[in-house]
């Protein structure tokens, strides 16, 4: 454990003769106080928490003028530094007379870090007040974790869903900020499980997740959320497989018939690369099956695709006729409605290869 003090404020009260005296003092606490101290304590604090905030530690000493030197400074002092420390550390946590917070690990300060964080107009508490001074904000604590410290975003997100305080730290991140998280989370899947598997998991672990109003099930939250129920099941995808899964399930809800073997091919094309082969991989699994446990496997994935339309309606909407009807929330939009006037135009000729593949793309994502 190491200690690190924050401020240290020394006040020597000498008489007037002897002023020259606090520039021992001040000396003394600025070139050799902590080293003496680290001398002093050893390896005392190595059985404490991970981290353990003290508010304050008042310290008194008295000293002859004309004893003082720096040897017997430094044992005074130190001494009656370790006395206070102790004695603080010994006492439970809470606002009492000595203010003390532990922290068994830095997945636990961090959780409280972001609940901290997520308060808003509220003054921080002072165990969090340099943190939110440094950080200002989840997404500017999420970007520096990203920089410095990418290892720890993993059991941090697992621990907050746990905690189910996954929700309120996600709602202040912006699309870039997810994006970048999803980055750092894409080794962290070992599972590679058949198709059909896959698809009916990710529709399992996301209907057990609550609707949120406003985010949607192919948003980037919705896919952290999915991949941080999984991760703590043996089932460990990577976000991004996660998206694909919850993109294919998406396709699949609005237009269950891309699931026979006879599937439109030219509809295919307006998924993302990705999915079209991950529903090309379901329906050759289920091809090679007995017809009997392909007919099974087929309701066990309706059934999960229902239960999380169930959860997440609208997947399909209703009018109020009872006619289903697709629902547009998308950034993509802008594409989809680009589409009707680059083919009225007759511009496909004039848009190079990659650009028509990221429009069709696009487009799809829009639906």
């Amino acid at each position: 454990m190491t200690l690190t003090i924050r401020k240290l404020t020394a006040t020597c009260m000498a008489p007037p003769k002897h002023a020259a005296l606090r520039t021992v003092v001040d000396r003394f606490a600025q070139n050799r106080f902590a080293g003496d101290l680290a001398d002093h304590l050893g390896p005392s604090l190595d059985r404490q928490p991970w981290l353990v905030r003290v508010r304050r530690l008042s310290v008194r000493v008295e000293i002859r003028a004309a004893e003082l030197k720096d040897e017997l400074l430094s044992r005074v002092w130190v001494a009656a530094f370790s006395r206070a420390l102790f004695e603080s550390l010994a006492c439970p946590d809470g606002n009492g007379m000595v203010e003390v917070r532990r922290y068994r690990t830095h997945v636990e300060y961090l959780s409280f870090l972001v609940s901290e964080l997520s308060k808003e107009g509220a003054s921080p508490s002072w165990e969090y007040a340099d943190a939110v001074r440094d950080y200002q904000s989840c997404s500017g604590l999420m970007s520096a974790l990203i920089a410095r410290e990418p290892s720890i975003i993993e059991p941090l997100l697992l621990h907050l869903h746990s905690e189910r305080s996954l929700d309120p730290l996600l709602a202040q991140l912006d699309e870039v900020r997810l994006e970048e998280m999803v980055r750092a989370l894409t080794l962290s899947g070992t599972s590679k499980p058949s198709a059909v598997k896959l698809l009916i998991t990710v529709a399992e672990a996301c209907s057990e997740e609550k609707h949120v109003r406003g985010w949607s099930v192919r948003s980037h939250r919705q896919v952290i959320r999915v991949w941080a129920r999984l991760a703590r099941t043996a089932n460990r995808y990577s976000p991004r497989t996660v998206w694909v899964a919850l993109q294919s399930l998406y396709a699949l809800a609005t237009d269950p018939e891309r699931l026979a073997p006879e599937a439109d091919a030219e509809l295919e094309l307006l998924l993302p690369e990705r999915c079209s082969e991950l529903l090309h991989e379901v329906r050759v699994e289920l091809g090679r099956l007995n017809p009997e446990i392909a007919a099974a496997e087929r309701l066990r994935l309706y059934e999960a695709m229902q239960n999380m339309a169930r959860e997440h309606a609208p997947l399909m909407a209703k009018t109020q006729t009872g006619r289903q009807q697709r629902w547009i929330t998308s950034e993509a939009c802008g594409l989809l409605l680009a589409a009707p006037v680059i083919a009225r135009l007759n511009w496909w000729a004039l848009i190079p290869e990659r650009v028509f593949r990221y429009v069709l793309a696009g487009t799809a994502a829009a639906q």
